[in-house]
């Protein structure tokens, strides 16, 4: 097993071409990439109840012949990359925060049929509408 830990706090998707490169590297199983720290299989908690996380690593497993400097330059070029790969990610979700925001400001489906029902399509129009004009795409 080879383990690497760097200072990143941030999300567990890794680019797809760690996986890739790893693969290439003879005596190479599986690896696991994340930062929270575990005991028995369980995530440890804190006192506010969200888990305990570290700086992230990177355990790969593998044969005991696995080479290990071709692992770490895998590694590395992954840990060059994460900052940009991490960043773009965070745009993507930023983008769409409208779309999060509009969602918890809708009626319920139950209340959107029951308004449609009582008060017909228009009102729920209108309804619907306003949440748009409230909240509106970038």
């Amino acid at each position: 097993m080879y383990k690497q830990d760097f200072p990143i706090h941030s999300t567990n998707l890794a680019p797809s071409y760690l996986g890739d490169e790893l693969s290439k590297i003879d005596g190479y199983e599986h690896y696991i990439c994340g930062n929270r720290v575990v005991e028995n299989g369980r995530p440890v908690l804190g006192e506010d109840g969200t888990p305990v996380t570290v700086d992230r690593y990177i355990k790969v497993y593998g044969s005991d012949d696995m080479d290990e400097s071709a692992v770490k330059t895998v590694i590395d070029k992954y840990i060059a990359d994460y900052p940009a790969y991490a960043e773009a990610k965070q745009a993507e979700f930023n983008a769409q925060d409208y779309a999060r925001t509009r969602e918890d400001k809708y009626p319920s489906w139950q209340d959107q049929l029951d308004q449609i029902f009582h008060e017909g399509i228009d009102k729920w129009k209108e309804t619907i509408q306003a949440v748009k004009d409230a909240h509106p795409k970038p």
